[in-house]
């Protein structure tokens, strides 16, 4: 709420100080180009954080039949786990009558990855024992413990789109008018690089006339590298336009970017070490590498609720 506050509601102010001072311009015909910044809202689907464990169910499912990931579903609909952003952009704006203007625009959206949503969902499923049991882990047994944490290094969704279109503005008064517009055009998205950093620990202590007791470390390290698309979008927009210069406005965009297929890229350090009696055996680190292409491709409908303020410049 307080970087909502920041981007927002402080601008607004300021708007609303800057036009008390203003005069209003007779601004009828002609050409005035926009700078524009705010917040932008993922709505739907792109703002719905995963479920991690309906994931791995899907997955476990999937390997019990025999289907290969990497090949199955040919496509697949995700939900974006996107967070509250912010977006910039310029518009120009060409008036052909006194209330009908063609809008061109390009702008750019950020929005940040839930990671922190996500880390604490797969934490909790590694440390129920019958999700463990499952994957054939069988904490259930005596003297076996596991214990897997996830970390994810933070990343953004960055979509740039350009739009074409028109406004309709209604004069209330000489300083105030209200307007609405709809636009369609492109979007070029950036699914961003997914970096998994997985440590797991398997600790085994076996209760004889000699105790005996094991350790295993993995550090496992999974990469999607970005990849990146083009896509129909559109948008529709109302809003105030203060003194012909100040615009406040609030608007939806959505688009339906599909990225894939990826190339993925799994390391693993694994150490072991094995105590009999007081004698204590460590084998050294095996390290592995694999890169491999997945065919599924990604469905991840984007939707926003952008509320901006605008400078518009120009005679």
């Amino acid at each position: 709420m307080r970087f909502f506050f920041r981007i927002v509601f402080v601008p607004l102010c300021v708007v609303f100080i800057l036009s008390a001072a203003l005069r209003a311009q007779d601004w009828t015909a002609g050409n005035r180009l926009m700078i524009h910044a705010g917040a932008g809202l993922p709505l739907g689907s792109f703002g719905q954080t995963y479920n991690v464990a309906s994931d791995f169910d899907a997955a476990i499912s999937q390997l019990q039949s025999g289907i290969s990931l990497s090949t199955a579903p040919s496509e697949r609909t995700e939900i974006g786990n996107a967070t509250l952003g912010f977006n910039v952009g310029l518009t120009d704006l060409y008036k052909i009558t006194p209330n009908i203007s063609l809008l061109g625009t390009l702008e750019v959206s950020y929005n940040p990855f839930n990671a922190s949503d996500y880390i604490s969902q797969y934490n909790s499923l590694f440390r129920d024992p019958a999700f463990l049991q499952r994957l054939g882990l069988m904490p259930s047994i005596s003297g076996v413990n596991v214990d897997v944490n996830l970390a994810i290094p933070a990343r953004a969704y960055l979509n740039t789109a350009l739009l074409l279109g028109g406004r309709y503005d209604i004069p209330l008064n000489s300083a105030l008018s209200l307007y609405a517009s709809a636009q369609a055009g492109l979007m070029y998205g950036i699914y961003p690089e997914y970096t998994a950093n997985v440590n797991a620990t398997v600790t085994v202590n076996a209760t004889s006339s000699v105790p005996i007791s094991g350790k295993q470390t993995s550090e496992q390290s999974q990469t999607i590298r970005a990849m990146n698309t083009v896509s129909f979008a559109y948008k529709f927009g109302v809003g105030a336009l203060v003194n012909d210069r100040i615009n406040i406005g609030i608007a939806y965009f959505a688009a339906q970017p599909q990225y894939g297929p990826a190339s993925v890229t799994i390391s693993t350090k694994t150490t072991s070490m094995v105590t009999v009696g007081t004698m204590t055996t460590t084998t050294p680190p095996v390290n592995s590498n694999m890169t491999r292409d997945i065919s599924t491709r990604i469905n991840v409908p984007v939707g926003l609720l952008q509320l901006t303020v605008g400078y518009l410049i120009g005679q």
